[in-house]
């Protein structure tokens, strides 16, 4: 028999889970997870609340663990024509309402054309990662997909440079472990306080280290975005470069004499590892596009096919892959989108609704979907 005390925290355990079911999910950006295979994702089937800066806004994901329309069930084995879109922080589409995102515009017009969309897009992702979740999604969930759309920007210069020794783990240890995280994060109440105290603790830590984080910290009270930064660079071991603001300022590494190398060996990585994604996609008979998109830096610099763009240009071109050139969309944009005045969040690369529409127009105008195979 139990003794008092086993009672005592049985009872305890039992309060905790389903003090915690109901929740932890009203935790702004609770859906977010230490993912061992793919460094971090989003938790499935999430009715969730999330912030960006000062704009709060809902977030669902699927069963894939996608933000969706709604948490729906993915029918993985459906054999009709599906697109499969793979971005970073602007894909995932921060800061604004699914049905406004690119993604959301894109899914919503190509459903009318019997064509399901996945949003594989999380923020702080790059080519290593979007080879890894489209491995993932692929040969983990068996998911039937036909077209896959990756979407660069200047940004995957620096996440490919800290990712390069991120070994994705994909032992059943490793497994059981994120199921037990993933279970803990959705249903305990006491696992996810103390999990967001540890996160507190280390993004001081890091806003310390960086003098760049640091006065971002003292002008903004927004500490969402500090968190996501910070876990982004929690296994990084160049400290010397996390505590340099040029290092930060991706957008210009291009344009700084000792940061060109540093671009060029990012620039390295992500062609190897969107080399790696296309010859999956070869082998499972999916067509794949690669965009670009441009951020502020190179809106005001009106270059529409610069260095950056030229060179993934004649890397799709020598390897068969379908690409889309967004700069013009930005920069020289229809005449509807110069009484919005700018495509942009205030203070911030990342598009708002106006942004997204364009980006999904282009996007659409150019994909090239010829329907089921």
């Amino acid at each position: 028999m139990l003794s008092r005390l086993g009672i005592l925290i049985l009872v305890f355990l039992i309060l905790d889970l389903i003090f915690g079911h109901y929740i932890n999910r009203l935790g702004v950006n609770s859906f977010r997870i230490k993912h061992d295979y793919l460094h971090h994702a989003l938790l499935p089937s999430q009715n969730s609340t999330a912030r960006w800066g000062r704009r709060v806004y809902h977030v669902n994901t699927n069963s894939l663990g996608c933000r969706d329309k709604d948490c729906r069930d993915v029918d993985v084995s459906r054999k009709g024509p599906r697109l499969l879109i793979l971005g970073d922080s602007h894909v995932e589409g921060v800061g604004i309402a699914y049905p406004n995102t690119m993604a959301g515009i894109v899914q919503d017009s190509l459903s009318r054309e019997g064509i399901d969309v996945i949003n594989g897009s999380v923020v702080s992702y790059s080519p290593k990662l979007y080879y890894l979740k489209a491995r993932y999604l692929l040969n983990n969930k068996n998911i039937h997909v036909t077209d896959l759309l990756v979407m660069i920007d200047i940004s995957d210069l620096q996440n490919e440079i800290v990712y390069e020794n991120f070994k994705p783990d994909s032992s059943s240890r490793a497994g059981i472990s994120y199921r037990i995280r993933k279970f803990l994060m959705m249903n305990s109440f006491i696992y996810r306080h103390i999990h967001i105290v540890v996160k507190k603790i280390k993004i001081k830590s890091f806003i310390k280290h960086s003098e760049y984080f640091r006065n971002y910290a003292m002008k903004h009270s927004e500490k969402d975005i500090l968190e996501l930064y910070s876990s982004f660079f929690n296994n990084y071991e160049d400290d010397q470069l996390v505590a340099d603001p040029e290092f930060h300022a991706v957008q210009d590494w291009f344009y700084i004499d000792r940061y060109k190398p540093l671009a060029e060996k990012g620039l390295q990585l992500e062609m190897k590892n969107i080399s790696r994604l296309k010859t999956l996609c070869d082998e499972k008979g999916i067509r794949l596009s690669l965009s670009v998109h441009p951020w502020r830096k190179q809106v005001m610099l009106r270059d529409t096919s610069d260095y950056y763009v030229g060179q993934w240009r004649k890397f799709c071109g020598e390897n068969e892959i379908n690409f889309i050139n967004l700069y013009p969309a930005f920069i020289d944009p229809p005449v509807s989108a110069v009484f919005a005045k700018d495509l942009f969040l205030p203070q911030d690369n990342h598009w708002n609704e106006f942004g997204n529409a364009i980006v999904a127009r282009k996007i659409l105008d150019k994909l090239k979907m010829p329907g089921p195979r």
